[in-house]
């Protein structure tokens, strides 16, 4: 994941689960404040293209957070459904 308010390029590695139409889990010790925004690029299954999306933090866990997809552009709106069918 890459959160958009660290303008020098940095991007941590995290691992999301739940993967829904709607935006996913990540599982992290990192936190986010509720709200926040950042920019997240991922693989739905080994073989899948690459989803590129902006996400919104929109609840907080002890073991993560959920996201909320703000913004998938055609493309990656194609791979989710083909991936969840």
């Amino acid at each position: 994941m890459k959160h958009s308010e660290a303008p020098t390029g940095q991007f941590d590695i995290d691992y999301a689960t739940d993967v829904s139409h709607s935006g996913l889990f990540i599982s992290t010790a990192k936190s986010l404040p509720k709200n926040a925004t950042f920019h997240v690029q991922f693989s739905p299954t080994r073989d899948s293209r690459v989803v590129s999306a902006f996400c919104r933090v929109a609840r907080l866990a002890p073991d993560g957070f959920g996201a909320e997809f703000i913004g998938l552009d055609l493309e990656s709106k194609a791979i989710m459904q083909s991936v969840l069918r």
